[in-house]
């Protein structure tokens, strides 16, 4: 928003013995005055419009993007990699296979009074039902985690991994941060993954979190 102020009023000297001082006329006291105070009314309505920028507070957006990195929730890992990570290979040589399931959590710091927008997540699946969650859990750790947004994708069963960019539009959740009181993590499962691959059925490469903050 641009302010800007041009002064509209100017005193025209009069002059010793040359004008006549009156209240009326087009070179009166009056209408002398009246400018006056049509220019303080001008002053005042633009120092409203300064108070109303510095009253409005700005509005950043960020982005937060995070490598994998999930312990273990399940009998069944996810296998961390160098930056991502992916469901295991189980057995060896002609009977190597992938696992049909991977379970976990991660950590996730966010700044306490922030609005959390959106989750996205990428990776790449050759079938399976994969849940990816952002949760909250009250610091005391006597409540039950609290879903703040997921993303549930069923994926075909390919004769090999696809890769995939997850949600296909930002949530718009607007969810408040409070650091104070909870703590924050983000759940990935997979259930029924095709384990007819001998390796690479499904992995997650990044998660990104969008927040904006005052």
């Amino acid at each position: 928003m641009a302010i800007s102020y041009t002064p509209q009023f100017s005193h025209k000297p009069w002059i010793d013995f040359v004008d006549s001082v009156q209240a009326g006329g087009t070179n009166g006291i009056n209408i002398r005055f009246q400018g006056i105070q049509a220019e303080f009314a001008t002053i005042s309505s633009v120092i409203a419009q300064i108070a109303q920028v510095l009253a409005t507070p700005t509005v950043t957006s960020h982005t937060l993007t995070l490598a994998p990195t999930l312990a273990a929730t399940t009998q069944q890992p996810w296998q961390q990699q160098v930056g991502f990570v992916i469901t295991a290979t189980l057995g060896s040589g002609a009977s190597q296979t992938t696992s049909a399931t991977a379970g976990g959590f991660m950590p996730v710091s966010l700044p306490n009074g922030a609005t959390i927008q959106s989750l996205r997540i990428t990776g790449q699946s050759a079938g399976g039902i994969l849940t990816v969650a952002l949760v909250s859990q009250p610091l005391t750790g006597a409540g039950a985690p609290t879903t703040l947004l997921q993303i549930f994708n069923n994926f075909p069963s390919l004769a090999a991994p696809a890769a995939f960019d997850l949600p296909p539009a930002p949530q718009n959740a607007s969810i408040a941060v409070d650091t104070v009181n909870n703590k924050y993590f983000i759940t990935a499962t997979l259930q029924g993954g095709n384990t007819a691959l001998s390796a690479g059925g499904t992995s997650l490469n990044a998660f990104q979190i969008t927040y904006s903050s005052t």
